[in-house]
């Protein structure tokens, strides 16, 4: 694999049937079956990407550049509407973003030492954040619960070894 095409994450969707992949040379959308590539945002486009999500199989991606040759810096997390073909939000941070989770009511953004959550897509705002253990990996998942007005939200807790699960 040639050093641009370095890939610094790959993320499925909510349903698995596709995954994104950020790389120096951009993102890369796959289908899962059939196997096949969706879109490409190259380079020129999105610059290398460090971090980035896709809200299940809707036009809305979220990416944090990174890598050999960022366009966007990487405490900014920018989401896409690839059917507009543009950015149409942006979230900036003091520190570096590690992670980004969507759901279709939330955005979840993983600092260092912080996580934010917003109300997400339309007039997003804070709702809350949380407070974290040292997390250099930025170790962070949501997952849905039946009812769409909640979910569970799971990472590092402040004891060694222990996990923080919040409820909202």
């Amino acid at each position: 694999m040639a050093a641009r095409e370095k890939v610094h994450s790959i993320r499925f969707n909510q349903d698995h049937g596709c995954f994104i992949c950020c790389m120096d040379s951009g993102v890369r959308i796959y289908n899962v079956e059939p196997l096949t590539e969706k879109a490409h945002l190259k380079e020129s486009i999105a610059g290398s990407v460090g971090h980035g999500e896709m809200l299940h199989r809707s036009n809305l991606l979220a990416m944090v550049g990174g890598g050999a040759v960022p366009k966007y810096a990487d405490n900014t997390v920018l989401i896409y509407d690839d059917c507009k073909s543009q950015l149409v939000l942006e979230f900036t941070f003091s520190v570096p973003v590690l992670a980004v989770r969507l759901r279709k009511d939330r955005l979840v953004v993983v600092c260092r030492r912080q996580i934010h959550v917003f109300s997400f897509p339309h007039s997003p705002q804070r709702l809350f954040t949380c407070e974290t253990r040292d997390n250099l990996l930025g170790l962070c998942e949501v997952s849905p619960l039946p009812s769409a007005d909640r979910h569970i939200l799971c990472f590092p807790a402040h004891k060694l070894g222990a996990v923080q699960l919040v409820e909202k």
